[in-house]
């Protein structure tokens, strides 16, 4: 079913003036911008669209809380809902993460004596892998380079221990989550 521009024009009037803004992840409202409609996520999908933006802050589906923003990365905008009780990865890295992350990498046999320490009890500071999730994303590339590969290795492996996704700040300051989770995303 073809969308004309005056159909688009006012759904994208009305997502606009009845969406609330939010900076939590989780129960909250995100957009996703792209050329064409999105009845559902894929996870398996990400990568196989040219899409503006996949992989620059991580493998997964990209969503972003601002609903002009998303409008840059498409015509089509999909406004959906997060789970609530989804496990992102946001602001500092939580012992309870940390645990689960461990937790994958010993069943995985990736576990480096050197790294129990590391994971169980973390340095949280300014500049620390874990008050940067993003850091924290890379850390798994640097670290672990003979297992992970590429980028969609590591979101794999992070969903495989429990992580949903994670939230990041981009260099011109939007909040976008990056879902490895497709189960925790309905379509509004």
């Amino acid at each position: 079913m073809k969308v004309s521009a005056l159909e688009k024009i006012i759904t994208g009037v009305i997502l606009e003036e009845f969406a609330p803004q939010s900076n939590s992840a989780q129960d909250s409202i995100w957009y996703h911008g792209s050329s064409q409609p999105i009845r559902k996520f894929k996870y398996s999908l990400v990568g196989k669209n040219s899409e503006k933006i996949s992989g620059y802050h991580g493998h997964g589906i990209y969503f972003i809380n601002d609903i002009n923003r998303a409008k840059r990365y498409g015509d089509y905008i999909t406004r959906v809902a997060i789970n609530e009780s989804a496990n992102i990865l946001k602001d500092n890295v939580t012992p309870q993460q940390l645990n689960l992350v461990y937790n994958q990498l010993v069943r995985e046999g990736l576990q480096r004596p050197q790294d129990k320490e590391f994971f169980l009890k973390p340095t949280y500071g300014e500049y620390s892998v874990f008050t940067d999730v993003e850091e924290f994303y890379d850390f798994f590339l640097r670290a672990y380079r003979t297992h992970f590969k590429t980028i969609k290795d590591v979101s794999d492996f992070l969903l495989r221990a429990g992580i949903d996704g994670m939230q990041v700040v981009n260099d011109v300051g939007d909040i976008i989550l990056v879902v490895f989770n497709e189960d925790i995303i309905t379509v509004i």
